[in-house]
């Protein structure tokens, strides 16, 4: 149901899940080596949850598509990404809980569960701050932009063209505006140019 259109994105998640979910044991065995005798919870051998991991990466998948965490990162700011990495996590963490005590699975720790699913959110909240820095980079290059035509130039279309001025991070590049008005064409509004009237846009 929610494994609608399977990306490159959603491989590249699934394939870090699994790696967290495999550090999320190391150090929770790390751990229990180093506090012998106390009252954590050993673990049984890796082999014995591995059968749980397509269901960890399935509710990871499904949460941040519940919580719209793969929204396009055009137009939206690095706190918003990370927000949204953090709300699918404690989704699928309590999704997980839940099926955990549905089906009994009594030989899990606790302190198992918890780190795999922080780790896994530390692990893709850096993945997407990587993969926006690389974009602000590129983009600083004159690549990965999009091309907008602003229809009319009053006050609604001179304050949308400061907030694209004010955000260049989001990628969008003014090429002119249009106007009903054919004696505009040639002034320039905010910087840019009036290029037509408004049937001159399926030529533009």
């Amino acid at each position: 149901l929610f494994l609608k259109n399977v990306s490159i994105q959603d491989a590249l998640d699934i394939i870090l899940i699994s790696l967290s979910f495999l550090i999320a044991y190391s150090v929770r065995d790390y751990l229990n080596s180093v506090y012998q005798g106390t009252r954590i919870l050993s673990l049984y051998p890796l082999r014995s949850y591995l059968n749980l991991l397509p269901i960890v990466c399935f509710l990871w998948i499904a949460a941040m598509q519940m919580v719209s965490a793969y929204r396009p990162f055009r137009g939206r700011n690095t706190l918003s990404v990370l927000a949204d990495i953090g709300k699918a996590g404690i989704l699928a963490l309590v999704l997980f809980a839940a099926y955990a005590y549905l089906f009994k699975l009594h030989y899990l720790s606790r302190t198992f569960i918890v780190t795999v699913f922080t780790v896994t959110t530390l692990i893709l909240m850096i993945e997407r701050f990587s993969v926006l820095r690389l974009i602000l980079l590129i983009r600083k290059k004159g690549f990965n932009y999009r091309y907008v035509l602003i229809v009319g130039t009053g006050p609604r279309a001179q304050n949308f063209i400061e907030i694209l001025h004010q955000h260049p991070e989001w990628g969008f590049h003014i090429v002119g505006l249009v106007d009903k008005m054919p004696e505009l064409i040639g002034q320039s509004v905010k910087g840019h140019n009036v290029i037509g009237t408004l049937g001159d846009i399926p030529s533009i």
